[in-house]
């Protein structure tokens, strides 16, 4: 009997830890506290490069030019999920762009879970060591963009500058008669960009999207700024400049 209870307690204490690894920390970590976490454990995680870098060859066609994965190697994360803002923490991730869907490798196979249940990811690419935070659409506000997918944090602080990925699919074009035309689908991966304003999204899309900035940071000039910087709102590196400047960060 006494050698059957310290069994049941065992399994409880082991139940128990296990829930605690997953979902166990406060919800009130930040991100930089996981990205920290995350480096911490792609050190010691005890997968082989490959297990790391190199997406599964059986999603593959031959007939299909592209991916619909944001990076299509994996990547150690932590989610923040919206029931119960439990955290899963130290798997290999990796975002399917077209069907809003993250994906799990595990030993026995991989596993999805849907993006409309997750609030934010916070990852380490695994081929740069670099930390990358995503926040679900629901998190802002706006009238004509759809909250769908996920976007970006390229630049955090006051103001943020943010990169919404999505993917464009070409069909088959192929005309037998003329002999031109391809025969494969194509996957292009694009992104727009926008910044997030007291929680409201504006897409940039020229020079006058900046409106609301100018409003809200009169003291800034940023006509000046642009034209002297040679800043273009379609090259992601001119915006990120802008946005450290904006944020008073560089």
């Amino acid at each position: 009997m006494v050698m059957r209870n310290l069994i049941q307690c065992g399994c409880t204490l082991l139940c128990l830890s296990i829930q605690i690894h997953l979902f166990g920390q406060s919800p009130t970590i930040n991100n930089n506290v996981r990205s920290a976490n995350l480096l911490n454990q792609l050190g010691a995680y005890r997968v082989t490069p490959g297990d790391v870098l190199f997406p599964i060859s059986s999603h593959e066609k031959s007939n299909i030019i592209g991916d619909v994965y944001l990076d299509s190697h994996w990547n150690l994360s932590s989610l923040l999920l919206f029931e119960d803002e439990k955290l899963i923490n130290d798997y290999l991730v990796r975002y399917d762009i077209k069907n809003n869907e993250f994906e799990f490798r595990l030993q026995n196979g991989i596993k999805v879970l849907p993006g409309s249940k997750v609030k934010n990811i916070v990852w380490i690419d695994s081929l740069t060591k670099t930390t990358r935070i995503m926040n679900n659409g629901r998190e802002y506000s706006a009238t004509e963009i759809p909250f769908d997918g996920f976007f970006e944090i390229l630049k955090d602080g006051e103001i943020q500058l943010l990169k919404k990925p999505y993917v464009e699919v070409l069909r088959p074009n192929f005309s037998p008669a003329l002999n031109v035309g391809s025969k494969d689908t194509k996957i292009l991966k694009k992104s727009e960009y926008f910044y997030s304003l007291k929680n409201k999204l504006y897409q940039i899309k020229k020079k006058s999207s900046l409106e609301a900035i100018q409003q809200h940071k009169s003291s800034v000039d940023l006509a000046a700024f642009l034209k002297k910087e040679k800043i273009s709102v379609t090259k992601e590196e001119d915006l990120m400049l802008l946005f450290e400047t904006i944020n008073g960060t560089h």
